[in-house]
């Protein structure tokens, strides 16, 4: 029976332990989400001041689209592919997945504020049928 509880507190230690490694994924793969869903007010939560404003910008953009370009707005898929840190700063990168390709080489700036990973800046692009829109913030 010791030797059971022993184990049981042993896989315990080993899996709180390496849960509380310092990695924004987390937060990217959420900010991310929010973006392929159009959800701007759900992405500025992920965000540092300077992007929530971005944010805001895309968000009155997409809202001054007709009805036809809002249906014709492609959304896009992105996968987190790692990140590497810096202190309280870290750079993710990330590609799109789409049925017709995958890219990858995107970064995406993060910043622990008060302890919380934040998106700081980020590559982001709008498609349409015919036209492709890049939005990229430095």
């Amino acid at each position: 029976m010791k030797l059971v509880l022993s184990i049981v507190v042993l896989v315990l230690v080993i899996f709180t332990l390496t849960g509380c490694k310092d990695d924004p994924t987390k937060v990217a793969k959420s900010f991310l989400s929010a973006i392929e869903n159009q959800d701007f007010d759900k992405a500025m939560e992920f965000s540092t001041e300077h992007t929530q404003g971005e944010l805001s910008g895309i968000k009155n953009w997409v809202g001054r689209l007709t009805e036809e370009d809002q249906k014709n707005l492609k959304k896009e898929k992105y996968r987190v592919e790692g990140f590497t840190l810096d202190g309280d700063k870290a750079l993710v990168s990330y590609g799109e997945v789409s049925p017709k390709m995958t890219s990858s080489g995107k970064r995406m700036s993060m910043i622990k504020q008060n302890g919380i990973w934040k998106v700081d800046t980020y590559e982001i692009k709008y498609r349409f049928e015919d036209d492709i829109l890049w939005l990229e913030f430095d």
